[in-house]
């Protein structure tokens, strides 16, 4: 399936005719008003769809704020669309952290994959 723009195309129909050579504007005119008519008549049967364009964006390290620093992190890694944290699970026992480059961000919902591929990293 292809999503168009409804609008874009209807502004496409035909305009007015140009220019008259052979004395064919009204014959022109008629043939110009049916074929608008038609794409009206399909454009507005046309099933909608609410489609939200992808974002896409990808995990950038940086430098670690303060408080991670002071428990060891030197970087972090964040979304370059938001930039907030990947998903971070803590392990307490060996005072750890791990960072997931997962497909899509958990803060605002962007694509990090790379032309839609799944890339599985783990940061």
């Amino acid at each position: 399936m292809r999503l168009i723009d409804l609008d874009k195309l209807s502004e496409r129909k035909y305009k007015e005719v140009q220019f008259d050579k052979h004395g064919w504007a009204n014959q022109a005119s008629m043939y110009r008003d049916g074929w608008n008519d038609a794409i009206d008549e399909i454009i507005d049967n046309e099933e909608v769809i609410d489609a939200v364009p992808v974002r896409h964006g990808r995990w950038i390290e940086r430098e670690s704020g303060t408080e991670d620093k002071e428990n060891g992190f030197e970087t972090v890694i964040v979304c370059s669309r938001c930039d907030l944290p990947a998903t971070t699970f803590y392990s307490e026992d060996c005072e750890s952290r791990t960072q997931i480059r997962t497909a899509f961000c958990p803060n605002c919902g962007a694509d990090m994959r790379k032309d839609g591929v799944d890339n599985g990293q783990i940061g």
